[in-house]
């Protein structure tokens, strides 16, 4: 397997297909739970987020998320946030700025 992309799995079909989360253009910014609701972590590399980080996040929650096919769904990706549904009453979402995720 590559680290920078990851096979798309979520929907039934007949060829195999794969993403490369940094080929995905940016796209608006997925909307935010309220304030104050469920955890919140952040990973911080100090003056600059390492190339290909955020990417091979993406990728590993991807593989997790595939492996609950019968309870999950296709996430939401765009350039530089995707939002993830390991089942119908969790869902998170991974956003990246310059110096941190």
């Amino acid at each position: 397997q590559s680290l920078l992309m990851c096979r798309w799995g979520f929907e039934k079909m007949d060829k195999i297909y794969y993403i490369v989360p940094s080929l995905v253009p940016p796209g608006p910014c997925l909307p935010r739970d309220a304030e104050g609701l469920g955890l919140k972590a952040v990973f911080d590399f100090g003056r600059s987020l390492t190339i290909g980080v955020f990417e091979r996040l993406i990728c590993q929650v991807m593989q997790s998320t595939i492996a609950l096919k019968e309870s999950s769904r296709a996430p939401i990706i765009n350039g530089d946030n995707s939002r993830h549904f390991l089942t119908e009453d969790y869902e998170f979402t991974i956003e990246r700025q310059p110096d941190f995720i």
